[in-house]
């Protein structure tokens, strides 16, 4: 749970410095870093999710597996929605796919392993 409220506590935190984009490959094509960070965030917490299980713990009692994808979508969703209300930070609706995209890639490698 520790790990939740650190993401939504980051979700506050401005933002310094340049992640506009990194040249990646031999042909040298631009992607935004922050779009790779917030997928690999999101499929982090899916994967803790994973492993958890795996280990024996549930984050719920019953329907563990449908309220961890609420609570993850939630997360996604809200960070970046949230943004709209703090002066320091900017909607991205690429960093919102991003976390969507996230959380669906996990939930198949849940689902999957």
């Amino acid at each position: 749970m520790i790990g939740y409220l650190g993401i939504f506590v980051l979700s506050f935190v401005p933002v310094f410095g340049n992640l506009s984009s990194t040249k990646i490959g031999p042909e040298s094509f631009k992607i935004r870093l922050d779009f790779f960070l917030h997928f690999m965030v999101y499929l982090s917490i899916c994967l803790y999710y994973l492993i958890g299980r795996k280990l024996g713990y549930n984050l719920f009692n019953k329907h563990s597996f449908a309220k961890f994808i609420v609570l993850v979508l939630f997360l996604a969703i809200f960070t970046e929605v949230i943004q709209l209300c703090i002066p320091s930070r900017t909607f991205n609706l690429v960093d919102l796919v991003s976390n969507l995209i996230a959380v669906f890639f996990g939930i198949v490698l849940i689902r999957l392993l």
